[in-house]
């Protein structure tokens, strides 16, 4: 099969009802989204080892702001799906010619939730769309119905394409610190370049001077495996400002690139992301 046929294989899946039933709760909702994913039982679990850890996924990330009280919401499903169908299929070709996936002729499953965030901000920053790659072939898009653009959707796509091949590319159970946080920097860096896109707020929260000082305090944890560590790293804690981790991240990978302007993607992603480390301590903090 070549390149430009496995495009065949992105599947998108719809999984955002036309209607709710009167809505009792977060559990009814999450149950009623479910019931569709289950029915379509060759998604298996749809990334997931467990039928209880993808549904626990669903509930964590679905949001809370949804109505309640015996409102429904209620979208326009057949033009909302092809909108959103139409923007994900275009913007996964565009990646596709980039950096080709899936690997082995596998197929890639893109699925559509809802998203109901009842932090105005955050909606606003990710352009009313949430996402998450929890498998090398499987990419969850979580959308406001509301206030979602194409651009947007266009946008998480690269960002989520670009850790689909980074999981491909460095197969691992666990990864450190450091691999997360380059893949955070490879994504943005990524979708900034392949749709002309500015920087984001989370990869820029912190200016360069903070960025240089909180890299040089987590340097001798960045092999750690902890996940909680990672945590409060990339989302803040009582130690680390909100997005410190993204910022790390981007400031790495775009002082790399900077250098390595002429490196195809699919090489980028190969590198070990000691590689984008190794370059920045020799510039900026060895040569103090």
């Amino acid at each position: 099969m070549t390149q430009a046929d496995n495009t065949k294989l992105i599947k998108a899946k719809f999984f955002i009802p036309s209607a709710f039933r009167p809505i009792k709760g977060k559990e009814q909702v999450v149950n009623e989204i479910f019931d569709k994913v289950e029915a379509a039982d060759w998604l298996k679990f749809a990334g997931f080892l467990k039928k209880k850890d993808l549904k626990k996924h669903i509930f964590n990330l679905i949001g809370d702001n949804f109505l309640r009280n015996g409102n429904t919401p209620i979208f326009n499903t057949r033009k909302l799906k092809d909108k959103v169908e139409a923007s994900v299929l275009s913007a996964s070709k565009k990646c596709q010619r980039i950096i080709p996936l899936p690997v082995q002729n596998l197929p890639i499953y893109i699925l559509t939730f809802p998203w109901f965030p009842k932090d105005k901000e955050i909606d606003a920053q990710f352009g009313g769309v949430n996402a998450f790659a929890p498998y090398s072939r499987t990419l969850h898009l979580f959308i406001n119905t509301k206030t979602f653009t194409q651009k947007s959707i266009r946008e998480t796509i690269a960002h989520e394409w670009n850790h689909l091949a980074y999981y491909n590319a460095h197969c691992k159970k666990q990864y450190s610190i450091l691999d997360r946080i380059i893949m955070e920097g490879l994504a943005e860096v990524f979708r900034e370049e392949i749709f002309n896109g500015g920087p984001s707020p989370w990869s820029t929260a912190l200016n360069r001077k903070e960025t240089k000082a909180e890299l040089e305090i987590i340097r001798n944890k960045l092999f750690s495996k902890s996940f909680k560590l990672y945590e409060d790293i990339a989302y803040g804690s009582s130690k680390f400002k909100r997005w410190t981790g993204y910022s790390i991240g981007y400031m790495l990978v775009k002082d790399f690139r900077g250098t390595h302007k002429n490196m195809p993607w699919k090489e980028l992603v190969l590198l070990p992301p000691q590689d984008f480390l190794g370059k920045f301590l020799e510039k900026e903090i060895r040569g103090k």
